[in-house]
């Protein structure tokens, strides 16, 4: 068996590599890149594309106003979610708006239960003062009857106040609601527009006839309709209702066109010349014809 020279490490002394010193004079030094001479030095591994490189295409964006260069395939993935942060923004914007305008509402209904709780109050104070005799009041104690009396024209007043507030805010309530009624209406016309083509006055009044006619709908309850589905399923039932007259119409057309001559029925066509099938008119201008043949 032959020996084989080696070498130690003594007292905590390394080796030195000399094979690795040896490939790094032959191939250089190594780069930061993880390659040695040119070779990756992790194979497998993709390796991070630059603009520079040209192996992706690149394209600019503005955000904030500041641009930016990014990969194209990165592109539509955030033109996306920026359509999707606005339409966020008009969702939300949207529902403020219908919370301002629920919380007027609300104010409103508050303000008015506020008011009819007050006239009852104000109601039953007068209702009070109304059963004094207030002569008799008068003549017993005139300074404290001055004052009862005072205060029950003050009542007055406010109930006149009270009164007038709710005229007020009653108005505006239905102010409020004819203003809805009108936009809703306004809307519903645009979306009947959108969505049936022949839209029109003319379609819209003969739908009032058709279902008054076949569904028995008062002119009252059409005219109330201000929901275009509801104007759609009407639509819909309309020329459905056409489009079985036609049918029927074609079919007794198509009837009538194959019904066939009762002088065809049971032999055949006429032979030229005279024959006693033929009409009076056709064996007289056949007759007519072999006349003028012989005097010719």
């Amino acid at each position: 068996m032959e020996e084989t020279e080696t070498t130690n490490p003594v007292e905590g002394e390394a080796l030195p590599p000399a094979e690795v010193e040896e490939r790094e004079e032959k191939n250089g030094p190594s780069t930061g890149s993880g390659r040695a001479g040119g070779e990756e030095a992790y194979p497998g591994l993709p390796e991070a594309v630059s603009d520079e490189d040209g192996d992706e295409p690149f394209e600019e964006i503005e955000r904030d106003g500041r641009r930016a260069r990014i990969p194209a395939w990165l592109k539509p993935e955030l033109m996306m979610q920026a359509d999707y942060t606005r339409k966020t923004q008009e969702l939300a914007e949207a529902r403020r708006a219908f919370e301002a305008e629920r919380g007027q509402v609300e104010q409103a209904s508050q303000a008015e239960l506020s008011a009819h709780a007050n006239l009852s109050l104000i109601d039953r104070q007068i209702g009070h003062y109304s059963k004094v005799d207030w002569n008799a009041w008068h003549d017993s104690d005139p300074f404290e009857a001055q004052k009862a009396f005072a205060q029950f024209q003050l009542l007055k007043d406010a109930r006149a106040q009270t009164l007038g507030a709710l005229a007020q805010l009653h108005q505006e309530r239905t102010l409020r609601a004819q203003q809805d009624t009108a936009k809703r209406i306004e809307q519903g016309a645009a979306e009947l527009a959108r969505d049936i083509k022949d839209w029109s006055p003319t379609t819209a009044a003969k739908l009032l006839d058709f279902g008054q006619s076949h569904y028995g709908f008062s002119r009252e309850d059409l005219d109330g309709i201000d929901d275009p589905r509801l104007v759609k399923v009407l639509h819909a039932a309309f020329r459905w209702e056409e489009h079985q007259q036609k049918q029927k119409a074609a079919q007794s057309h198509a009837a009538a066109q194959t019904t066939r001559p009762a002088a065809k029925v049971g032999g055949a066509s006429p032979k030229p010349g005279l024959d006693d099938r033929l009409s009076a008119d056709e064996w007289l201008r056949r007759r007519n014809e072999q006349l003028r043949k012989r005097r010719g």
